[in-house]
């Protein structure tokens, strides 16, 4: 089974186990069962955003004006997703106090039911992931002969290319990520599980309301990291550090200069940058080898993939950013 096919497994097993949290939480008088549901709806989104890089942003089939792709996509859905989990941090919080002050009976069977059902999908999606993250190893590491270990050709310097095989169109760092979050589901699902059981055999309702009290925390964690890393994203910010790349790169054999510099995130996937870098040579061939170092020892050290490099020569005056900064 190919790594896409495991991914949309995954999603339909944990989009499933969304819906049967939620409205049996709502069913059956469980706030905390319903706070997990949104639990997993984070990592819906996720694991939907990493079947849509596989299945289109990494594939050339976008407008022609769409220079750069659907790759924004990603982080426009992150935003969203993250926005509206702050309006439901919020509304469960609210209805836990509310819970507190006016207790309700909760079905505690039914609860234990649907959580556990919960578990064993969570688990489900997490073997398929797990699958899909062990499917390859793709290591990135610039070879003696100035090739990268396990890309022909260069093919997947720039990720805004076609890559030739199914594993090497995404990254396993995001497949890990997404297998880790559903694990975190299948840990919130035993907390409900655990919190149904005491309520079975004591009749504290109020546990409910707690537990969910602890699951919106976490919620307030995983959101406040999605909104961080999504308006850091919008608002281009450099993903290393700058200062260091550009020593780098000026230390390099016969680059005297590197300014203009720009480094950003079109997507979680892909790093960019673009600058001028004065040579001390004039002869093409060199340059043309120097900036081929430089690709690759920007991939290999920094990760950073889709490089644009204007090439300025030993005559030629150091031009000034024409950006307006006022």
């Amino acid at each position: 089974m190919k790594r896409q096919q495991r991914i949309f497994l995954a999603c339909i097993v944990t989009f499933t186990v969304f819906f049967a949290e939620l409205f049996g939480g709502i069913l059956f008088g469980s706030v905390s069962l319903v706070a997990d549901s949104f639990h997993v709806i984070m990592d819906v989104t996720a694991l939907f955003m990493s079947y849509l890089a596989l299945r289109m942003v990494l594939k050339p089939n976008w407008r022609a004006d769409y220079s750069f792709g659907y790759h924004r996509l990603e982080v426009l859905a992150a935003l969203f997703n993250g926005g509206t989990l702050a309006v439901t941090i919020f509304l469960i919080i609210e209805e836990s106090i509310n819970r507190l002050l006016h207790p309700v009976a909760v079905d505690a069977e039914m609860v234990l039911l649907i959580a556990a059902i919960g578990l064993v999908a969570n688990l489900i999606s997490a073997k398929f992931l797990g699958e899909a993250k062990h499917n390859h190893v793709h290591n990135h590491e610039v070879t003696k002969n100035g090739g990268i270990a396990g890309i022909p050709d260069k093919s997947c310097v720039d990720v805004l290319q076609v890559c030739p095989t199914d594993a090497c169109s995404d990254e396993d760092v995001n497949i890990k990520s997404a297998y880790l979050h559903v694990l975190g589901d299948a840990l919130s699902s035993v907390l409900v599980i655990v919190g149904a059981i005491v309520i079975f055999f004591t009749g504290f309702t109020w546990i409910d309301p707690l537990l969910a009290f602890g699951i919106a925390a976490i919620l307030f964690k995983g959101t406040y990291s999605v909104l961080k890393e999504s308006l850091i994203a919008i608002m281009s910010k450099s993903p290393v550090d700058i200062g260091k790349v550009q020593k780098f790169l000026e230390q390099m054999p016969k680059v005297t200069n590197v300014h203009d510099l720009h480094i950003w995130r079109l997507c979680s996937r892909v790093a960019m940058l673009s600058t001028h870098v004065k040579l001390s040579t004039e002869d093409l061939v060199s340059a043309e080898k120097i900036i081929e170092q430089i690709e690759l020892q920007l991939a290999s050290q920094f990760n950073i993939q889709h490089v644009t490099i204007q090439l300025e020569t030993p005559g030629t005056p150091v031009k000034a950013c024409n950006i307006c900064h006022d």
